[in-house]
């Protein structure tokens, strides 16, 4: 009891800037969309949560299992115009990974999109977690490719663009992460994943082709 009271009022002081608005209707639609169709049930869905600090681009906080995004990342994210949602999908979709994955350590600590504060928990935390860091933003990347493709929204044309985007629009091109993989080396992962998953939703929509076939025969 004790240990929550302290981790809330932690939370409380660190998110301060949260605002008290509802995320707009797309961006709640893809969350919905994509939970239901990453998740085994057995898992409570994150709140979202809009804060107005516009250094940070989306969080995950494990202890009161929220998805934290900026308005400033919303406005990234609309800028995208009629990909908007395809956009959104994208980066949810990775941050949704990470929870529903349980990729160790990150349960603990939660995750964020090219976040200072999280990857300078990463460096403290160090060990294994660190080690696996690039592999797990790789196995996100591929998993949200996946299940936004199975729920309705295609983002293998444009990962490159939402991460060019991001780190144009917050500064960060130059700037180096501790712990998270720098812009180059992520745009070659968001290749290689949509490369690897492009083959694999084919052989995923001719199964399921087929499947629809032997039905109606």
């Amino acid at each position: 009891m004790v240990r929550w009271l302290f981790l809330f009022s932690i939370f409380l002081i660190l998110n301060s800037s949260i605002a008290q608005v509802s995320p707009p209707v797309f961006v709640t639609k893809v969350h919905n969309d994509i939970f239901q169709s990453m998740t085994n049930g057995k898992l409570a869905k994150p709140k979202l949560v809009v804060t107005t600090d516009s250094t940070k681009i989306i969080f995950y906080t494990p202890d009161f299992n929220t998805i934290t995004l900026s308005e400033k990342f919303i406005r990234v994210m609309r800028s995208f115009k009629a990909d908007s949602m395809n956009a959104v999908a994208h980066i949810l979709g990775h941050e949704l990974a990470h929870v529903i994955l349980q990729q160790g350590d990150f349960l603990k600590i939660g995750s964020g999109y090219a976040d200072d504060g999280f990857n300078e928990k990463v460096r403290k935390y160090g060990g294994e977690l660190k080690d696996s860091l690039g592999l797990f933003e790789r196995q996100a990347d591929e998993q949200s490719i996946f299940y936004a493709h199975i729920s309705g929204y295609q983002t293998t044309h444009i990962g490159k663009k939402v991460l060019e985007a991001i780190y144009t629009s917050f500064y960060l091109k130059n700037k180096k992460l501790k712990g998270y993989p720098e812009f180059q080396e992520r745009i070659a992962m968001i290749d290689a994943s949509a490369n690897r998953m492009q083959a694999l939703l084919k052989i995923y929509e001719e199964a399921l082709a087929s499947k629809k076939r032997c039905m109606l025969s």
